[in-house]
């Protein structure tokens, strides 16, 4: 949203009051997330190599978005500003999550070589319980996987990317998942919780997959 120039002032008086220093010296650190359940049949490529998830997500999301032909492949459910449609219609935007004071933390040790620990494992869980700044553990987690070999994690300019397929047989029976998250082993809150997102239900059957790709962007100033 643009401010007007009477707004932009009085914005920068207010954000200099509270932090100290003016918006443009301020750095910004935020996630996004997406999240969809596909039928198996319709992403045999990430079935077959789930390290490839990020790129063949990519590919997915550019056709549906540029392509208005019935053919063209959709999922069964996406989550679009925190909400569940059934027939997705739009695709870019995100669902903006938390990210934990503790993974922030971590995420400034290892500029300083305070910390070795990096994001390793994509969590989904079946508890809706809202997120919270202060988590140190997932509501209910059913599965940690491995971003290596199960699914992909890579820095784009300013931006972490990661991404995670999670398969039917991930789970010992038919779920409905609720909550996922990012963190530095399978065992929060003893590894470190970086992000976490509640989302609406994602029920997960037989020949089917929920997709999770994450964003988190390091950006200077507040524009």
């Amino acid at each position: 949203m643009k401010l007007s120039p009477s707004d932009e002032l009085e914005f920068e008086r207010l954000f200099i009051q509270k932090h100290g220093v003016p918006p443009l010296h301020a750095s910004l650190k935020f996630s996004s997330w997406n999240v969809s359940v596909w039928n198996d049949d319709d992403i045999s490529s990430i079935v077959a190599k789930p390290r490839h998830v990020a790129m063949d997500l990519d590919c997915l999301w550019s056709e549906i978005k540029n392509t208005e032909r019935n053919t063209v492949v959709k999922p069964v459910l996406s989550e679009i500003n925190s909400s569940v449609m059934r027939k997705p219609i739009i695709y870019d935007p995100y669902t903006l999550n938390i990210l934990t004071n503790l993974g922030m933390k971590n995420m400034g040790q290892l500029a300083t070589a305070e910390s070795t620990k990096t994001n390793t494992h994509c969590y989904a869980c079946d508890d809706n319980t809202a997120e919270n700044v202060g988590d140190t553990t997932l509501g209910n987690q059913l599965v940690a996987k491995p971003f290596n070999p199960d699914g992909d994690r890579a820095t784009e300019d300013q931006q972490e990317r990661y991404a995670m397929a999670f398969f039917r047989p991930d789970f010992a029976s038919d779920v409905i998942l609720r909550e996922a998250g990012i963190g530095t082993g399978t065992t929060p809150p003893t590894d470190i919780l970086t992000a976490h997102v509640t989302f609406g239900d994602k029920p997960l059957g037989t020949g089917q997959t929920m997709t999770v790709q994450i964003a988190v962007t390091h950006k200077n100033g507040t524009q």
